[in-house]
């Protein structure tokens, strides 16, 4: 028993034994670790006086580094960015060597040395090209010109002998036309088919109406004309009216038909004031003299003969098929063409330059050897809008070439009389074009050694272009002399008055061309800013009748009793303040051109979409596409280029009251310092109402020209029973006829001149005919060159072949 206790004794004293070892190795190991802690404690304050310490040496360098820094100069910083780019450049050059060993990549150097390679032969290229084009043109120009003058002399030493002498032909009559029959081809020429086809099987009203949907209130406001007078205007109206935000709509155009409502509401705005206004612009103005009159007069036809060409259709739309036919026109005037360069529509004027090509206007050149003068003629533009309907001397070409000249408007230097000016740049470099490239000089410079003198004529853009072939050209003929129809802002003020003695410019009535320069688009710009209340409110009612025109499917209103106007008319002149947009106070409305001027309509305005939208406000869905929008109309405070206006003196065909008056001035012309925001300013630029124009004030002068008889109609058929053909341009008349070779389809082609009586087709003698084209049920709507022949007993217009319609102020 007691052996037993003593062993669970032990066992006990053992196990207490291995707890106090335990609880001993736990304090050893507490009171290591204290110890650890307060060595760390101890080093730690040592360290921190350290830090203290070197913290104070480091804010003493800092001052030191910082009073340094403010001594350095910028000779010391231009160091140290040498040094900089020159580590640069060494890294540049490993890079390189890396780039070639691992990538193979060329060196920038080896890159531009290509570039430049190839650019050399590009130019290389275009210059060959240039110097054949040129070279092929100086021939043939310098030959014609040699093969005139001979015979020139010839014919003097024949009339002297009295002997018949007969005019080179050195434009002949081509062949037979090529009639394109490829697949292309074939496929227009099935295109009025296929749009017939629609309409027989009764959806061409669905085509109606999908374009009334589609072009919007612009589309039913516009007129064709209108829509031609804006895309005349908006490239340089832009120019001044900037940042023209539409928010709500990124749909191409949106813009442009904003700013065409503006100018539109802006037009019946003056054609109000215009009605309720007694007073004549320019009314204090000299009247021009008969001399001058005259001296227009003369000229009416050279300025048409490349017109007549262009008109041509196809397969007669060629280069040689069109010179033949202008060279028709001069021969019936008494000329002979020397030189004919880009008169067909489809004929491309440009000079194969580098790096871009040299566009310029289409010429000729003719002379009359027994008066011993020369003409050059240079053809207007054409709009790039070729589905107008308009005449061509109005509506244009297929070909932008003529437009680049138009947009390249900045400013270039030009020399006369060793005077520097600044003319229209693009002008500039088509009449230098037609000078040295296209041989022209070369050509004028013989005639001016046989004793020539020389006038040059234009329409439009060939107006522009021979002003300042006049300028180019006064230091070699001294007595050159220059007659522009329409021409456009091209010149300086003070070159302009220096082109007083050469230049004498025709402007009749509203034509938007002379008057559009970047001054009077600035002007422009504000006159649509103060016309912004009246904007909206004619806006917003225009806007729910043509909702109403849209859901009624075009309905048709009833009469309306007048007296419902006057408060229409009440409201607007309260909008208006009593202010009419008169003569003189439509420059002075709205804010000063001085200032910043911005427009910004309210969020709630509610705009329609002009580009269209085929829904209404009760359709689900319908939200209009300018809702919420805001129209900026920024105002550049400065014109940035010198103002350019039109050269030379000038006579103003102004119609007024049933008559039409010759204003004679200059570029300073009140009228000629705004741009007249009507549809009147397209057709007023068509050349033949150039033509009616003078001969209206002539007979409003009571210059009666010399009556005779009516001419006899000359017979459809010769002595021997053949068909005659057409006396200008000998083809046989039924040329222009869809189809049948029979005597009955003579009836209708054949047709006598009123002015001369001889036998000439409808291409000849135009008076709005209908003719075949190039496919099947296509029609071409000829010009109407009708004129009335008082000399002649007809007051009326009749029809004229198109020489006597270039006679037509004599008659």
């Amino acid at each position: 028993m007691f052996a037993k206790l003593k062993e669970q004794a032990a066992a006990q004293a053992e196990k207490l034994k291995e707890q106090a070892a335990a609880q001993a190795g736990k304090a050893i190991a507490q009171a290591s670790t204290i110890a650890a802690a307060a060595s760390e404690y101890a080093e730690a304050s040592k360290l921190k006086e350290q830090a203290a310490e070197h913290a104070d040496k480091l804010k003493g360098q800092a001052a030191a580094l910082s009073a340094r820094a403010q001594s350095v100069n910028f000779k010391t910083i231009a160091t140290i960015a040498e040094v900089g780019v020159g580590i640069a450049k060494q890294t540049a050059e490993v890079g390189v060597v890396v780039a070639k060993q691992t990538l193979g990549v060329k060196s920038a150097e080896e890159k531009a040395f290509m570039a430049a390679g190839n650019a050399a032969l590009d130019a290389e290229k275009a210059a060959k090209e240039c110097a054949e084009f040129r070279d092929a043109l100086h021939a043939a120009i310098s030959a014609n010109a040699d093969a005139f003058l001979e015979f020139a002399v010839l014919g003097a030493r024949l009339e002297a002998a009295g002997l018949p002498a007969s005019p080179p032909q050195l434009y002949p009559r081509p062949g037979v036309a090529v009639v394109a029959s490829d697949m292309t081809a074939t496929a227009r020429r099935l295109r009025p088919l296929a749009m017939t086809a629609v309409d027989l099987a009764g959806y061409g009203h669905v085509v109606t109406l999908a374009k009334v949907a589609t072009a919007g209130i612009s589309g039913v406001l516009l007129s064709p004309a209108f829509q031609v007078f804006v895309e005349r205007v908006l490239p340089m109206l832009s120019r001044h009216a900037k940042n023209v935000v539409v928010c709500s709509t990124n749909r191409y155009g949106a813009r442009e038909a904003e700013l065409a409502l503006r100018l539109y509401y802006l037009g019946c705005t003056e054609a109000m004031d215009a009605l309720c206004r007694a007073d004549e612009p320019d009314g204090h103005a000299d009247d021009a003299d008969d001399e001058t009159l005259k001296l227009a007069a003369e000229w009416v036809g050279p300025a048409q003969w490349l017109y007549a060409a262009y008109d041509l259709p196809a397969p007669h739309d060629t280069s040689e098929w069109a010179a033949w036919y202008a060279a028709q026109q001069a021969t019936h005037q008494g000329w002979i063409t020397v030189a004919c360069v880009g008169a067909a529509s489809t004929e491309a004027c440009v000079v194969p330059t580098y790096p871009a090509k040299t566009s310029f206007a289409a010429w000729l050149l003719a002379a009359q050897p027994e008066h011993q003068r020369a003409v050059l003629t240079v053809r207007g533009s054409k709009s790039p809008n070729d589905s107008d309907g308009l005449p061509h001397s109005v509506r244009g070409s297929k070909s932008p070439n003529d437009w680049r000249i138009n947009f390249d408007s900045a400013p270039a230097p030009l020399e006369m009389n060793g005077v520097i000016y600044h003319v229209h740049g693009g002008m500039l470099q088509a009449a230098r074009v037609i000078l040295d490239e296209c041989g022209c000089r070369a050509a004028l410079t013989k005639l001016q050694d046989a004793g020539y003198t020389l006038t040059i004529v234009g329409h439009s853009l060939g107006a522009g272009v021979a002003s300042l072939l006049t300028a180019l050209l006064v230091g070699d003929f001294p007595t050159i002399t220059c007659i522009a129809f329409a021409a456009p802002a091209c010149v300086s003020e003070p070159l302009a008055d220096a082109l007083k003695p050469l230049v004498l410019s025709i402007v009749h009535n509203d034509d938007l061309v002379p008057r559009l320069s970047d001054c009077n688009c600035h002007q422009l710009a504000l006159d649509l800013i103060a016309d912004d209340a009246l904007y909206k409110e004619r806006f917003a009612k225009d806007k729910s009748a043509y909702y109403n025109y849209v859901k009624t499917l075009g309905k048709v209103q009833s009469m309306s009793h007048a007296g419902g106007a006057k408060e229409d008319s009440a409201s607007e002149e309260m909008i208006r303040g009593n202010q009419p947009h008169s003569e003189a106070s439509r420059g002075s409305q709205g804010p000063s051109a001085s200032e910043e001027i911005r427009i910004e309509l309210d969020d709630g305005a509610d705009h329609l979409d002009a580009v269209g939208t085929a829904q209404t406000p009760e359709t689900p869905g319908f939200r209009s596409q300018l809702h919420g929008s805001q129209l900026q109309l920024l105002a550049e405070t400065t014109v940035e280029w010198p103002a350019l206006v039109v050269a030379g003196r000038v006579v103003l065909l102004h119609g007024r009251e049933g008559s039409t008056r010759a204003v004679a001035g200059d570029s300073r012309l009140p009228t000629l310092r705004r741009v007249v925001v009507s549809q009147r300013a397209v057709s007023d630029h068509n050349m033949d109402r150039y033509a009616m124009a003078l001969r209206s004030v002539w007979r409003a002068r009571g210059h009666v020209p010399t009556t005779t008889p009516p001419v006899r109609f000359a017979p459809a058929r010769t002595p021997t029973g053949q068909w005659k053909a057409c006396n200008v341009c000998g083809s046989d008349v039924i040329w222009v006829c869809a189809f049948g070779t029979s005597d009955a389809s003579r009836v209708g082609a054949t047709h006598n001149c009123r002015g001369c009586g001889h036998v000439v087709c409808a291409f000849c003698a135009p008076a709005g005919d209908r003719v075949a084209g190039d496919a099947l049920g296509e029609f071409l709507t000829l010009p109407d060159r009708r004129c009335p022949l008082p000399s002649r007993g007809h007051l009326e217009p009749v029809r004229v072949c198109r020489p006597c319609s270039y006679d037509g102020f004599a008659m």
